[in-house]
């Protein structure tokens, strides 16, 4: 059961500028940031987009400038260049400078392959002018997969989600994929009191941070999708849904846990996540060919189920024991 009661959040009152600032990390990003750029700044409510350039080596620089140099307004395009240093080194910038603008009650992310709608930003205005309280917004996305014969979809929250502000901080590890930071969106008192997303992780920052960012006041979710992402499914491709990042997945997800493990609901859906992660990295191994939980990583996760008390799923374990030949019957 959501707890869905108020809690003891400062009280907000609506601001008159409902306007948005989007935050967009850019890492060899050239064949798609032109695209999310612009679909942002054809939404009238984002009044400025913050693209940091993360230490790109393809033309992603240039792209970015090519759409500046096209602007009637280029202030509202604002490039930021840095070092390599991670998406998460990237949103923390762009949330520094944002914050230096004086536009901006909400704070959009958004990744440089996503497709924001045009009339997006007037749907977050107008649930964070209702609960002017509320820390954050997660919504229902429409999935694409580049590359497969998989059909787009739309991934949608409950419909009872959708009814009333969250204040149950753990739902933020329930095991869907509207979490990700990918068309979240952030109070600005939330960023103003110094939540920030966590360097030490590579993977599960954005749950991470949102379950901080509910200290300061609750979550609202909405059931009409705000953009489109792009899931790449192969080896090759650095997606969370590829093996490339699986070893740093399961990595990042064990220490999501042991800092997570007390805030009041979290352990039944971080155990209901583990299952899924492990029996997720097993199958593409089966898919891919490749040992993406090798015995330290397997051990690692046992471990975990002990100090837990979690019983380890059959599925999981199945995965684990039979050879790679007869799980591809399993997975046709």
């Amino acid at each position: 059961m959501l707890n869905v009661e108020q809690a003891a959040f400062p009280t907000f009152t609506p601001h008159p500028d409902g306007s948005l600032v989007a935050i967009v990390p850019a890492y060899n990003a050239q064949e798609f940031v032109d695209n999310a750029v612009g679909c942002l700044l054809a939404d009238a409510c984002i009044k400025a987009v913050v693209v940091v350039n993360d230490g790109s080596t393809d033309a992603t620089r240039e792209c970015i400038g090519r759409c500046r140099d096209g602007l009637p307004d280029p202030e509202r395009l604002i490039v930021i260049d840095q070092p390599n240093a991670g998406v998460s080194a990237a949103r923390n910038r762009g949330i520094d400078a944002a914050l230096q603008l004086e536009v901006g009650r909400q704070i959009v992310f958004l990744d440089a392959d996503d497709t924001w709608f045009a009339n997006s930003g007037s749907a977050v205005h107008e649930r964070f002018a209702a609960s002017p309280e509320a820390a954050l917004l997660v919504a229902a996305r429409m999935e694409v997969y580049p590359g497969t014969h998989k059909q787009a979809r739309g991934n949608a929250p409950d419909a009872a989600w959708s009814k009333a502000p969250i204040t149950d901080r753990a739902i933020v590890f329930e095991p869907v994929a509207f979490f990700g930071a990918s068309g979240m969106c952030v109070s600005r008192h939330v960023l103003e009191a110094g939540v920030r997303f966590d360097r030490a992780f590579q993977v599960g920052e954005d749950r991470d941070f949102a379950c901080r960012a509910l200290e300061h006041g609750p979550l609202l979710v909405s059931g009409e999708p705000l953009l489109t992402v792009r899931l790449f499914e192969t080896a090759q491709r650095r997606n969370l849904t590829g093996a490339t990042n699986m070893e740093r997945w399961l990595d990042d997800h064990l220490r999501l846990v042991q800092k997570h493990r007390d805030v009041p609901g979290a352990e039944d859906r971080l155990r209901r996540q583990t299952d899924w992660l492990l029996n997720h990295a097993l199958r593409l191994s089966v898919r891919h060919r490749m040992e993406l939980v090798d015995e330290q990583m397997w051990s690692r996760y046992a471990a975990l189920y002990r100090e837990m008390g979690w019983r380890r799923p059959w599925k999981v374990i199945r995965r684990r024991i039979l050879p790679a030949s007869v799980m591809r019957l399993f997975d046709r």
